[in-house]
């Protein structure tokens, strides 16, 4: 996968229905969660040590 937006569309194209996806924080930036969230999908997932948002 070329990007989080990739994966999340293939899951769709293959039928998949949005769930809750579990990621670690390696896949976490302000682009992927926003993506996740615009088509449909939670998102469980760490965040980088030195942010300070929840």
């Amino acid at each position: 996968m070329s990007s989080v937006k990739d994966l999340l569309l293939q899951l769709l194209d293959l039928s998949y229905e949005p769930e809750t996806l579990i990621w670690d924080r390696g896949n976490t930036s302000e682009e992927s969660v926003l993506d996740t969230k615009a088509l449909g999908w939670n998102l469980i997932c760490g965040v980088n040590k030195g942010s300070n948002q929840v």
